[in-house]
């Protein structure tokens, strides 16, 4: 909760669409250990940005007007549609399990690096989600406002490439 909660943490994606590091310094006003005041001014390419209502909602706009946007939690969804938005066909490996580390780390560095990336079972279940009990009573209002935003995009991209499925060529 401390870490998600901390000034530099907090915003991070809506800090990012806005040409914003992630991990960015509070203002000096607002000094390390003291409550921090809403809303809260952050470093921000070289100017002072205040992570307000109309910071996260100029985000959001963003977001609306990206190309495509993918969600984590519907991943394959997400490789799929890229593919179809830019009219590509999609590769096997693009549904592997990229990240090997953990892997590597609990077979105790055994598996060799060069190890075949496997496939995501499509019947198996999802892997674990973050626990959210964790966070306590904290919500990053201005990263929900992103994420809102982004999943409306995601849907809205998703329902026009299937209209445009069932929709027959005219010839």
């Amino acid at each position: 909760r401390d870490f998600a909660a901390s000034p530099g943490v907090s915003g991070c994606f809506a800090k990012m669409i806005s040409g914003c590091y992630c991990a960015t310094r509070p203002h000096p006003n607002q000094t390390r250990g003291a409550p921090f005041a809403a809303p809260l001014v952050v470093a921000c390419a070289y100017r002072w940005r205040t992570l307000d209502h109309a910071f996260a909602t100029h985000a959001a706009h963003r977001v609306r007007n990206f190309a495509f946007v993918g969600l984590q939690e519907a991943f394959n969804a997400s490789v799929c549609l890229f593919h179809r938005i830019f009219g590509l066909e999609p590769v096997a490996r693009e549904f592997s399990v990229f990240n090997m580390g953990n892997a590597r780390r609990a077979a105790g560095r055994s598996m060799p690096r060069n190890a075949k990336y496997k496939l995501a079972d499509p019947g198996a279940p999802p892997p674990s989600r973050w626990d959210d009990a964790e966070l306590g009573d904290f919500v990053d209002v201005i990263d929900h406002a992103v994420y809102a935003a982004a999943l409306d995009r995601f849907e809205a991209l998703l329902d026009a490439e299937l209209e445009r499925i069932r929709t027959p060529l005219r010839r």
